[in-house]
């Protein structure tokens, strides 16, 4: 038969083995709260992210439409400065064909009344 001292000694080791256990599941039922609380925590961010990615998207994707009409106007200003700049050089053209045929027609009009005066 077991003393009083090892009964109570045993009782002792019993309580403490019912205490550990009893520390252990507190631990794993702090641990799964904490899981979870980490869980919610990463489903936020991630939702935030996401919200953010889409709105930054919109945004480029609006500047994108913008930058494209842009372009689109200065091709259209461009083709009108090409043909502007064509116009101007057959005006030039014009002109120096025009000053050229002035000049000899002064030169012949100058031989004839050269002529007329012989």
């Amino acid at each position: 038969a077991l003393t009083d001292a090892q009964a109570k000694q045993a009782e002792d080791v019993q309580q403490h083995a019912m205490d550990m256990q009893a520390v252990k599941e507190g631990q794993a039922d702090q641990r799964e709260k904490h899981s979870k609380a980490l869980q919610s925590v990463r489903d936020e961010c991630d939702r935030r992210v996401e919200k953010a990615v889409s709105a930054m998207e919109a945004v480029l994707n609006g500047q994108l439409g913008d930058i494209a009409q842009l372009k689109d106007k200065l091709d259209e200003m461009a083709d009108a400065l090409d043909k502007h700049a064509k116009e101007v050089a057959a005006l030039k053209d014009a002109q120096t064909k025009q000053d050229e045929n002035l000049q000899k027609n002064a030169i012949d009009m100058h031989k004839e009344a050269m002529s007329a005066i012989k």
